[in-house]
This record gives structure tokens, sequence and C-alpha cells, in this order.
């Protein structure tokens, strides 16, 4: 769930240092428009006159967008710590699992160890059961 939520993050900050570096591109803007006049009733009365028609285009070049050149740079520098986030979060991801798959082996091995002192200790027992029952049968002859 960290990791996910690191990732979005990092997709997060790299959505905002495009928009951010959308904003210092030129703005150029064009319009078109028509009026009409209505020389009857319906509409394929209506007077298509050239005159009614207008066009405009309008073109903003930035020449002081300090603001904006600040909002990029915070939004790169969001950006590259994000990464680095994401990337430790990473690590610290895949050094978790694999503790948890040394503790898995450990585990398996001291089982295996504990199977084995449990095979020991049943021999051991039917060995002093033999030897008693032995003596048993001494003691009775």
């Amino acid at each position: 769930l960290d990791l996910a939520t690191a990732r979005q993050q990092t997709e997060d900050a790299g959505r905002a240092v495009m928009i951010a570096k959308n904003s210092l591109l030129p703005d150029f803007d064009f319009t078109a428009g028509y009026n009409s006049i209505l020389a009857g009733n319906t509409v394929a009365e209506i007077a298509l006159d050239p005159q009614n028609w207008h066009f405009g285009v309008t073109l903003e070049i930035p020449l002081n967008r300090k603001a904006e050149r600040n909002a990029y740079k915070s939004a790169l520098l969001a950006y590259e710590q994000s990464k680095r986030s994401l990337q430790q979060t990473e690590d610290n991801a895949i050094l978790s699992v694999r503790d948890a798959l040394r503790r898995l082996r450990q585990s398996r091995l001291q089982i295996q160890n504990d199977k084995e002192n449990i095979r020991t200790i049943e021999r051991l027992l039917l060995k002093a059961d033999l030897e008693k029952m032995r003596e048993q049968v001494q003691n009775v002859e």
C-alpha cells in the first residue's frame, strides 16, 4: 500500500511539472463568430452576409513570468524529491521481503533441526526402554 501510494505521489508530481511547464508557454487564442440577422421566419431564410462574420487572434508572449518560473522550479524539485522517496520506498520493500525470506529459511532450518532432535530423543527413549526391559528379564531369571 505504501509503495502504491508513493508511485501515485510521483505520478502526481510529474503531472504538476507538466502543468507548471505549460504555464510558461505563450498563450495563443483564435476566435471566430457569426452574427445572423433573420430575414424570415425559417433557418433557410437566414441572411449569410459576409459582413456578419468576425475573427480574432490573441497572442500573449511571456515576458515577465517570474512566478510561473518559480512554480515550475518548485514543481521540478518536488518531483525529484518524490522520485527519491519512491526509490527509498521500493528499496525498503525489497529489504523487507528479503528479511522475511531469510527469517522463513531460518525457521525452516530450525524446524528441521527440531525434527532431528525429536528423532534422536525417540531413539534414546526406545533404547532406554529396551535396556529397562532387558534388566527386568534378567532379574526375573
